[in-house]
């Protein structure tokens, strides 16, 4: 089992991460509880049995020399998806060595998603492969037809709710 941090952790949640194999890059919560130690995931799609939210994990790694004119983009990105209805988060994260970005969004639904994607096309999506090249992209919950024959086309990995339970985003 692999766990990966999204944030800084303190010396201290480091040196117990370094202990459970948790690579730095992704966000991890854990819980210290009675000597016990429970790693949730949260916002990858730890969704309510009935949701409909979308949310997805693109490892993205950043070509030679592209780090600040993809960093300029993000700010754009950023700014521009601010405004868009249905978008629940956006984040981005990068490791220690300014190689990958992972980043994280989430939905209230499929049409939202689809939204996005719409708009990050007409505005972005030139001057974004310029920069980066798609490693991984995962998406959690259960994107509609027409969301997921979209997302197909960047070779997307679906993960659904796991069991048939009450989660908490």
């Amino acid at each position: 089992m692999r766990f990966t941090v999204y944030g800084t952790p303190s010396a201290e949640l480091k040196e117990l991460l370094d202990g459970l194999n948790v690579g730095l890059g992704c966000w991890l919560a854990l819980e210290l509880a009675t000597h016990r130690h429970q790693a949730h995931c949260g916002s990858i799609g730890m969704l309510s049995k009935m949701s409909e939210q979308i949310s997805w994990c693109v490892a993205l790694g950043v070509k030679p020399g592209q780090l600040d004119n993809f960093m300029k983009l993000t700010q754009e990105m950023v700014a521009s998806t601010r405004n868009e209805p249905g978008v629940l988060s956006y984040q981005r994260f990068v490791g220690d060595d300014n190689k990958i970005v992972h980043a994280q969004e989430r939905y209230v639904d499929s049409d939202a998603a689809l939204m996005h994607l719409q708009n990050f096309a007409e505005k972005f999506a030139e001057r974004f492969v310029s920069m980066v090249d798609r490693m991984r992209f995962t998406v959690y919950g259960t994107p509609s037809a027409e969301l997921k024959e979209l997302l197909d086309g960047f070779g997307a990995v679906y993960l659904s709710p796991f069991g048939d339970f009450e989660y908490w985003p």
